[in-house]
């Protein structure tokens, strides 16, 4: 019999596991590296090791679970999977659901800076007349008549392989298609892996927090601002560690009914955490324009 029961749920890591984090951090074994390379061959080992050092020496996790824990948390079985997922009601008695997926290396703790404004944005300075790109979609799909729109900041669509479908491109649009068929021959390594092998990945990433470590900085560092030079030049370094611990319009609109298109000057794949009030506004602005009458 399959087990839906919702249980409440806080979270509570052992002394005994921190003590054990720090220490496994402090006897690290570092590769080599050649020099000169920069992030071009992935996480440089002099700025990793200096961020571990602060994972073990000054991150106060404790802290950040207790902002964790001041949400209401909670678990559930879907698929035979544990689901983990906080449950936050508005003050406001007509606000309407709204359902924040994040993607990966994503975690709840992504919306940290979004969920107040959100819920409850009289409290924030805003007006209570308001409310993972690939999920949403089909959430949207799978229950229309339950779902009153859906808000992806990472709308990812690929070209089908018809030319026509190019013609006409803005130089902003050849550019986001540039970096598109760059992501594809240079970044992508992690998503083979990830989706042929996971198994064999998660023995290294289990046992080792410095490698767990590498393996999600990189892609902060990749995906966040580009005019970012480092990950906590976009994302706080702690908020990063408690997380640890592109579109063209035209394919977007062949794939999906677009009704609201924003852009804006900074922030990348993280935006509740580079840029929150750009979200928090469009989030608001774009389920204004579809509230109930």
């Amino acid at each position: 019999m399959t087990d839906v029961a919702i249980r409440p749920y806080r979270i509570e890591v052992p002394e005994a596991e921190l003590e054990e984090l720090r220490e496994r951090l402090g006897r690290t074994r570092w590769p080599a590296e050649v020099q000169g390379v920069g992030w071009s061959r992935g996480v440089p080992v002099g700025y990793l090791k200096e961020l571990a050092d602060h994972w073990r020496s000054a991150y106060d996790w404790r802290e950040h679970e207790a902002r964790l824990n001041r949400l209401p948390q909670f678990t559930t079985t879907v698929d035979g999977a544990n689901l983990h997922f906080a449950h936050v009601r508005s003050p406001e008695p007509q606000a309407i659901p709204l359902l924040l997926i994040h993607g990966w290396p994503g975690s709840m703790v992504e919306f940290l800076e979004v969920i107040g404004p959100l819920t409850d944005p009289a409290g924030h300075g805003g007006d209570p007349a308001d409310v993972g790109a690939f999920v949403g979609p089909l959430v949207g799909r799978a229950a229309p008549d339950r779902v009153l729109g859906v808000h992806a900041n990472a709308l990812v669509t690929f070209p089908s392989g018809d030319s026509a479908e190019l013609d006409g491109l803005t130089d902003a649009e050849q550019q986001r298609l540039a970096r598109l068929q760059h992501f594809q021959d240079e970044m992508m390594g992690y998503a083979h892996i990830q989706g042929t092998r996971p198994q064999t990945l998660a023995y290294a990433l289990d046992d080792s927090p410095a490698g767990q470590l590498a393996w999600i900085v990189e892609k902060f560092k990749e995906w966040t601002d580009p005019s970012a030079e480092l990950p906590e030049d976009a994302v706080d370094r702690d908020h990063l560690l408690t997380n640890v611990s592109v579109a063209v319009r035209r394919l977007a609109e062949r794939d999906h009914n677009v009704v609201h298109w924003s852009e804006f000057e900074r922030g990348g794949h993280f935006a509740a955490m580079e840029a929150p009030e750009f979200l928090v506004g469009d989030v608001r602005a774009f389920f204004r324009g579809l509230r109930p009458a």
